[in-house]
Order: C-alpha cells, then structure tokens, then sequence
C-alpha cells in the first residue's frame, strides 16, 4: 500500500495510456513525461484519452469497488465474509479501511491528470491542424471528467482539498487543507458549465469516438449536481428551478430518450444507445475489462469464475413489487437449473439471498466481463425531472411526466395523484429504487433527500448514524498531508 502512496493527488511521472473501444485504439504511449509531451494535436489527444482510460481501471475504479462503497453502502446488497468489505455494510469501518483509502487515492489521481491537459493544451498552439474548437473540446473532456470527480470526492467525504493545478511530487501536496463543500459544488458547477458549451452533441461523435463525454452528458450531469446541492445547507435558493431548467432543456433537446424494453438498456450490444448519456467503456482488449458480474453472481452459475461475493439484501428483493414483473424478473437470480431444467438451487426461497442478475455479458469466459458501467442513463433523467418539478411547483402536473414514462416501458400504469411534496417525494425515491438498483445510485439519492438514517435503520442496519453520510478522511493522506482535518465522527 505505501507504494502507491506517493503518486496521491500528483500526475505520476510516466502516464501509462491503455485503450478505451476504439477511440482509445488509435495510438498509446507509454512512459511519456509531461516535461516532453502536449506537443501538437496528437498528444494532447492521447493525454485526453488517457483520461478515459484511468477511468476504466476495473478493481480501482467504476468497477467491484464503487459497487461495494454505493450499493453494499445502502439497503440494496451486502458482502459476505468477514473483514473491510462487511465493515463498510455494518457501519464498522474506521479511517484505516483499504477500500476508503484506494477509492479517495483514484479519484485525486485521475483529477491530476484532468488538470494537467486544462493546462497544457492552451499552450499548444492553435492552427488548421489544430484548431481553437478542437482545443476546447479536449479541454472540456478533461473538465468534464474532473467535475465528476470532484463531485464523487465531495458526495462521499465532504469538504476535500480543492485542487486545480497539476501536481508533481508529495511536497506539492502537503498543505492543502479541506475546501468547503459549497467551493467544491461551484467548481464543478463551473467545470460542467464550460463542458456543456464546448463539448459535441452526441450525434455529432463518430460511432468509433461513442463513450466520449457529450454536452448532452454534461447537461444531465450539471443538473443532477445542481439537485443535489439545492437540499444543502448552502445551496442557492433558485437552486431546485435551474436544476429542473437544465432537466427540461435535456428532455426538450431529444437527443436522448428510454431504449424500447427494460432488458435493452443492458444488452451489450447495445451499450452506447439513446439511452446512456455516459458511461464506462469496457470490452475484453487488454487492460479494459470489467470484473463487477464475477463478483455479484452465483458461483454455481459459472464456476470458477463467478464468486458470489455479494448478494442482494432480502428485504430489498422482498419489497420490490410483485407487478413490477419485466424489473423484478430481470434485476434478481432467485433459481439455478440443473441441465434437465429442474431447479437445483432456489435463491428467492424463504431464508436465502437472491444474487444480482442485472448486468450480463454472454461471452463471458473467465472472470471478467464487458459490461458498462452507467455514470448517467436518460431514465435517471426523467427521475430526477419528477423529483424537481415536485419541489418547484407541488401542483404542476410536469412532476408526472418523467415517472410515468419510466413505468409505461416496464408495463405499470401511472402513478396516483399525490399533491403533497413528501409523500410525491417518497414515490420517486422508490421509483429510482426499482430501476435503477445497483447502479451506484441508491446511496446517494437517500442521502440527497435526508433520508439516509431512517431508511437504513429500518432496513436493519441499527449501527448507521448521520456521520455515516460522509466517508472518514484516509490515515495515510492525513499522514502525508497535515492539514487535512477528520469527519466528525472519526
């Protein structure tokens, strides 16, 4: 572990660029120095690649660890075993947790890298080869990525050293204290504004270039950012009206819109469809695969190389409606067939674990998977517009819209009539809960709406209190960098 410490919030000295689909294809360099690099359009390109590339790191990043620090961190899942892992479910881990420490160590590594293409590429010089717009898309990509960095950064630990410059060595960092969350939300506020005006629309990226972040990407990103601060202490009171002006822009534009059926949106072979507005790009080309369905499925399914190391909370799979069929028989593995067909293990029997179905991969021969991991999908979109317009105007029959559309794909008929605020509220809560589980929301959107205590402890977690809403600050940084305070709590 102290090996990997030293390149903290720093770009480390040789930037390792692996591929990211075919856009990532076109050229890699390894062990380029930054000294010597960002000479023309074709540097700054790989740099920006890299970028994508970080991202796709399967057991550091958007992968089994965010799974585990999001929905083993909610009433979705939980892991078996014994050590970090059902710590961080029961609400027992401290500020030494492995999990905790990587998770906030890739995401300063990947905002280092972010920031160093937003200061090298102006100093490339613009020509036909190159051009200004060209320039600022690339840098938009980079601010792109930061902000979402930064906003899982200040989502999960809070107030977080606020760093814009490129670093290069442990004594750069060594006293940068906490910025205020309110600093860190106007700064992604400002990285995304820039993103959505200089980023290309999403038909406009070549189908080889598709996991490219978008403007359409940036909207739906800045208004799901814009949300979230609306419900904190120092959010801006016109915060829920822009948040639900960005919604309606995106939804007005149609840029986007739900795939035809529920399983659709998880077929691989449909992966950057008209549906996802972002996500990370995996496929089985070296150093670009995914490890997540290993994880989540049973082991009798493909021995070997599935673990089953996490499984769905029961009260979870039991309150999931019974009408809600196309979801609940998509989302869950409740039985295992032996080759004649009959059952020979039953998950959904009383007293067991269900496994998680959700994402499959049908080429998948060994421990590793192709599957995406979804940063933002329209559904989530059309959620997030139902759960403005209710905080905008109780009365307005736009709050309808978004659920309703997300319910009509999977056959349930249109929510009943609710004027009140809270009770509208809890609808779309359970909504986002029902489509869109394990997919690293559920966490989140408890703790958005303050409800993040109550539900857990009636989900059977007694141990969560309000400081369990925020992550403690590692040991380790707080070692290298003594500025940096703890969470209440910790």
């Amino acid at each position: 572990m102290k090996s990997t410490t030293k390149f903290l919030l720093f770009l480390p000295l040789f930037l390792t660029l692996g591929s990211c689909k075919d856009f990532l294809d076109e050229k890699a360099f390894d062990f380029v120095t930054s000294s010597n690099f960002f000479q023309n359009k074709s540097d700054a390109q790989v740099a920006v690649n890299g970028i994508y590339s970080q991202l796709q790191q399967n057991n550091a990043f958007y992968g089994r660890r965010v799974y585990i620090l999001s929905d083993v961190f909610s009433d979705e899942a939980k892991a078996y075993g014994t050590g970090e892992r059902p710590d961080l479910e029961n609400m027992t881990y401290n500020s030494a947790n492995s999990e905790i420490f990587n998770w906030y160590t890739i995401l300063y590594q990947t905002v280092n890298r972010c920031n160093n293409i937003v200061e090298k590429i102006p100093a490339v010089p613009v020509n036909t080869a190159f051009t200004e717009a060209e320039h600022n898309r690339m840098i938009a990509e980079a601010r792109f990525v930061r902000a979402l960095m930064y906003f899982e950064l200040v989502r999960y630990f809070g107030a977080v050293p606020l760093v814009t410059k490129a670093t290069a060595s442990v004594e750069d960092n060594k006293n940068f204290p906490r910025s205020p969350e309110a600093d860190v939300y106007k700064q992604i506020i400002d990285d995304l504004t820039f993103a959505e005006a200089n980023l290309e629309k999403e038909a406009a990226i070549p189908n080889t270039y598709k996991g490219r972040a978008s403007s359409g990407a940036a909207t739906g990103l800045l208004a799901k950012v814009i949300l979230t601060r609306a419900y904190l202490p120092f959010g801006t009171p016109d915060d829920f009206k822009t948040a639900l002006a960005k919604l309606n822009q995106l939804i007005n534009a149609k840029e986007y819109d739900l795939m035809p059926t529920y399983p659709e949106v998880f077929d691989i072979t449909k992966e950057t469809g008209k549906e996802h507005l972002f996500a990370i790009q995996y496929d089985f080309s070296p150093n670009n695969v995914s490890d997540l369905i290993g994880y989540i499925t049973p082991p009798q399914t493909s021995p070997g190389v599935s673990y089953g190391s996490f499984v769905v909370e029961r009260p979870f799979y039991d309150a999931f409606p019974n009408d809600d069929k196309i979801r609940k028989g998509w989302n869950f593995y409740t039985k295992f067939f032996r080759p004649d067909g009959s059952i020979l293990i039953d998950y959904g029997a009383p007293g067991r674990d269900p496994f998680v179905a959700k994402f499959r991969d049908p080429g998948r021969t060994a421990a590793v998977d192709r599957v995406n991991y979804f940063i933002l999908r329209y559904a989530d979109i059309l959620l997030l517009q139902s759960e403005a317009a209710n905080r905008v105007n109780a009365a307005d029959p736009l709050k309808y819209e978004g659920i309703n559309k997300v319910r009509a794909r999977v056959q349930l008929p249109p929510v009943a009539q609710e004027p009140d605020i809270e009770k509208f509220e809890k609808l779309v809560l359970d909504e986002r809960h029902w489509e869109l589980c394990f997919e690293g929301q559920r966490r989140h959107d408890i703790i958005r709406v303050g409800k993040f205590v109550s539900i857990l402890k009636a989900a059977g977690k007694p141990f969560v209190e309000e400081k369990h809403r925020y992550l403690p600050i590692p040991d380790v940084e707080r070692g290298l960098n003594p500025a940096l305070t703890q969470n209440p709590g910790f």
